[in-house]
């Protein structure tokens, strides 16, 4: 199909060329870029997959679910990451997991699938409330330590306008 690389198409994905041929426009290949990029990034589920089962079924179910929801979930991780520190060591943990199943299961030795996803689940859960609770302790000790230096610029300084100035009343909600 020819590609028409016009500005004249606006948002659509196909249009008429001088000719009359139906072309394919900049929109279509920007979307299948996008398309092409998911599709990629989607297979790298498919050794986690083939560590819980082999039934081609719950392969192509589980891809087509990646597709469709590994863009949302991307975002919501960029969201959330800056209050994830160690979110690397933490997938890591889980790949290492994931690992060792499947090559226990090539050595013959069984793994209930219930055991190996309250483990993966576990572990997921424990250490997104570690970190949680670690940036929670960071948040306490910034404060802690901006009131004592606030504590500390206030004794060096007895003379400080805040010092001066006359105690503010109990006021209402808007203020006057």
């Amino acid at each position: 199909m020819p590609l028409l690389w016009s500005d004249t198409t606006g948002g659509a994905y196909l249009a008429r060329d001088a000719q009359g041929r139906l072309c394919a426009t900049r929109m279509a290949l920007s979307v299948l870029a996008i398309c092409l990029s998911d599709v990629l990034f989607a297979m790298d589920s498919v050794p986690v997959v083939l560590s819980l089962t082999t039934s081609p079924f719950l392969l192509v179910a589980s891809q087509a679910v990646s597709l469709l929801w590994l863009r949302p979930v991307y975002f919501l991780l960029a969201a959330i990451a800056h209050h994830l520190d160690s979110m690397q060591q933490m997938l890591a943990v889980v790949l290492i997991l994931i690992a060792a199943r499947t090559f226990l299961e090539a050595g013959g030795v069984e793994v209930p699938l219930q055991l190996f996803v309250g483990v993966l689940a576990a572990w997921r859960v424990l250490a997104v409330l570690f970190q949680l609770l670690r940036s929670r302790l960071r948040r306490k000790a910034a404060v802690a330590a901006a009131l004592q230096a606030a504590a500390q610029d206030l004794e060096e300084d007895p003379e400080h306008e805040l010092l001066d100035a006359a105690p503010v009343g109990r006021q209402g909600s808007r203020g006057l």
